[in-house]
């Protein structure tokens, strides 16, 4: 198919040149953290925290930390924080892969009572109580009001909260993007990182040791008990594992079998293979929303040379900030970027990820731009591209809210579309 090419009814050129002109600037690098197994920082989010720390206000002051590639499963979370690089080591081979698995819909052993990451708690193995003696499992509901008496894992000592609000036990909230971008922060950037957020792609060991859980009574949106799945009986795999379908014992009608599926996974009776494994988590039935990146408060971010990977709500570029994505290569299955930003998505690559069990397309955006806000999201000379064969026709997706703006220009469709 010859390529395609869509034009702008708004005036483009002048979008980009408002939005990245403020963006490509000079920086000092005066300052330099090193992360890896050998390196000062063993965890990303370490050497962001000693960032936060030296609290950097200038481009004279500029913290650039340099990343050794290897598998870095955590949740790194930039947080009023100003004027910092966040790069692979320059000169070094392989890829820094960062992964997390937070995701809608599901509920972790590791979330606190305010839906963040703790490594101290452990509700799978230490499960709380409330005043009336009743024991609470992850994914149970709690209701507003509730006192829970609960340890950490570190000390013996008995503590109580009040939950504020209905929620779920071990529920991710709204972080839950393996890269988060927030309260205020300005004058960022991340470089050649591969951002994933796992629930919809693969199955890590860190999943399995948080047991994700589904919240057991959500009747809302897409999941129930039967609609998504915990993590055990499901076997590791990754981006790169072969999807083949599980046997037609697990099929009803000619659909997947939710309960017969759910029913393998937690009686442990049945293991399925990592290439099961791989086509289940990847398919329509069991997928979820998740980010892989989060930007809810920013301005003057920079995100070049990343490749970043959810389902839905792969990239949330929200907020009332400016953001920069020059030669990213963002995928998904649907509605995969979306927000409220201004955002410049320059010589970028559009992965349309579909899922294992469906043909159906894949929107790509759904740009919620406020009434107020001049310009919304600018794909400028960016390609479009199917990662599988079967994922039928798409579409360039709509507004998320009456004043939503979308602009294609000089953006190609790749031959396979």
């Amino acid at each position: 198919m010859l390529k395609k090419r869509m034009t702008a009814w708004v005036s483009a050129a002048a979008m980009l040149a408002a939005l990245a002109a403020p963006m490509t600037v000079s920086h000092a690098q005066t300052q330099t953290y090193e992360v890896g197994t050998d390196k000062t920082y063993r965890t990303i989010s370490a050497a962001v925290a000693a960032a936060k720390a030296a609290n950097p206000q200038s481009e004279d002051d500029r913290i650039t930390i340099n990343v050794d590639p290897g598998d870095y499963e955590e949740q790194v979370i930039i947080d009023g924080l100003h004027y910092v690089t966040l790069q692979q080591a320059p000169g070094t081979n392989g890829k820094v892969d960062l992964h997390w698995y937070y995701c809608t819909g599901y509920c972790a052993a590791n979330c606190d009572l305010d839906g963040s990451y703790d490594p101290d708690i452990d509700w799978y193995t230490y499960k709380p109580t409330d005043g009336s003696g009743k024991e609470y499992s992850i994914g149970d509901a709690i209701k507003s009001g509730t006192t829970l008496t609960y340890r950490k894992k570190s000390s013996e000592a008995q503590l109580t909260k009040t939950v504020s609000k209905d929620t779920y036990l071990g529920d991710t909230g709204s972080a839950m993007a393996p890269l988060i971008v927030r309260g205020g922060s300005t004058d960022v950037t991340v470089k050649d990182f591969n951002i994933v957020n796992s629930v919809p792609v693969m199955v890590t060991q860190g999943e399995k040791d948080a047991h994700l859980t589904p919240q057991y009574d959500r009747r809302w949106g897409v999941a129930t008990e039967y609609q998504l799945m915990t993590r055990d009986g499901l076997t590791i795999c990754d981006e790169s594992t072969t999807e083949t379908a599980p046997s037609a014992a697990y099929y009803s009608g000619g659909e997947l079998n939710r309960e017969a599926v759910h029913n393998a996974v937690t009686t442990g009776n049945v293991t399925f293979t990592a290439e099961e494994s791989a086509w289940l988590v990847r398919s329509s039935a069991y997928n979820e929303r998740g980010h892989a990146v989060s930007v809810t408060d920013g301005d003057r971010i920079t995100f070049d040379g990343i490749r970043l990977r959810g389902n839905q709500d792969s990239l949330f570029a929200s907020g009332y900030g400016r953001l920069y994505f020059r030669n990213c290569d963002i995928i998904g299955g649907t509605d995969y970027i979306y927000g409220s930003a201004t955002a410049v998505f320059d010589s970028c690559r559009l992965g349309l990820a579909g899922f294992t069990d469906r043909a159906y397309g894949s929107p790509i955006s759904t740009p919620a731009t406020p009434q107020t806000t001049r310009y919304g999201y600018l794909f400028y000379n960016c390609t479009a591209y199917n990662t599988r064969t079967n994922n039928g026709t798409h579409n360039f997706g709509g507004p998320w809210g009456a004043a939503g703006q979308m602009t294609f220009y000089n953006t190609t469709l790749d031959t396979d579309m």
